[in-house]
This record gives C-alpha cells, sequence and structure tokens, in this order.
C-alpha cells in the first residue's frame, strides 16, 4: 500500500495497493465472474425517493478516479467485458466514464465519477436519480473469463 500527495493539498492524492481477492468472484462452470471494480463499486442508488422538495447538497463539488488492472488467472481469457459509457449531468453538473480494454494477460479499468456542483436544485433531482442509477448499473457489471 502506497499513498502520494497526502501532505499537499494542491496535488490529487493517489492510492496504490496490489492484493489478491478471490471473493466476490463467482465460478460456474468453466467460467469465472466478477466485477471489475471488486469493493470500490457502488452497489445500491442512494436517492431512493420518487420525487424531492428540497436541493441536493453535496457540501462541495468533488472528482473520484480509479484505474484498476487486473491480473487473470493463467489458462483464462476474457470473453466479456461490461460496455464503455459516458453519461453526463444537465448544465455540466457531473458526469460519468467506464471504460475496460483487455490487454496481454489482464484488463485495465477506468472509472471517474465528478459531481461538479455542490448544489443540485430540487427540479434536476430526476436526473440526479437517473445518473445514479447507470452508474449502478454499470459499476455492477461483470466480467466473464473462461478457461481454455
Amino acid at each position: 500500500f502506497e499513498v502520494k500527495n497526502d501532505k499537499d493539498l494542491s496535488k490529487s492524492i493517489i492510492e496504490s495497493y496490489s492484493f489478491e481477492f478471490d471473493q466476490g468472484v463467482d465460478m460456474v462452470g468453466n467460467e469465472i465472474y466478477f466485477s471489475p471494480l471488486f469493493f470500490h463499486k457502488l452497489t445500491e442508488n442512494p436517492f431512493k425517493l420518487n420525487e424531492r422538495n428540497f436541493p441536493v447538497n453535496f457540501g462541495y463539488a468533488s472528482s473520484e478516479k480509479k484505474m484498476i488492472n487486473i491480473k487473470i488467472p493463467e489458462g483464462y481469457q476474457v470473453t466479456s467485458t461490461p460496455e464503455p459509457i459516458k453519461l453526463s449531468l444537465p448544465d455540466n453538473m457531473g458526469s460519468f466514464l467506464f471504460n475496460i480494454n483487455a490487454v496481454e494477460g489482464g484488463l485495465n479499468v477506468i472509472s471517474t465519477f465528478e459531481i461538479n456542483t455542490a448544489v443540485i436544485p430540487e427540479f434536476k433531482y430526476a436526473e440526479l436519480k437517473e445518473f445514479y442509477n447507470q452508474r449502478v448499473l454499470k459499476e455492477t457489471e461483470k466480467v466473464v473469463l473462461t478457461k481454455m
């Protein structure tokens, strides 16, 4: 585990670590299914109401970028990956980007999530809720590996 830029507030904090992960992996016959964001994914939409009477206050704008390199076990090949997606909230209030690429012996995953404004008005709530719905759906999609 390594942390960079944690003392310099003018730079983004970078966390790097390596781990082996066998939980959250489903093995069915000769296939392995897993979420490429592992424990970094959003699994539930925090916005549950059908309508909202007050603005959503995030407190501050924020940006989160995840870059994950996954090593595929020997003897397996990538059969299926989630499709890339790029979503935007109206008026540049936020964005979500997800992309996954197969590379020699592994996968590279990039996920970027931004909320560019601290407060989102209540009349934009339905769009915000759907934005989060799409994020949850994408982040919980599975990669499929097949034994060769």
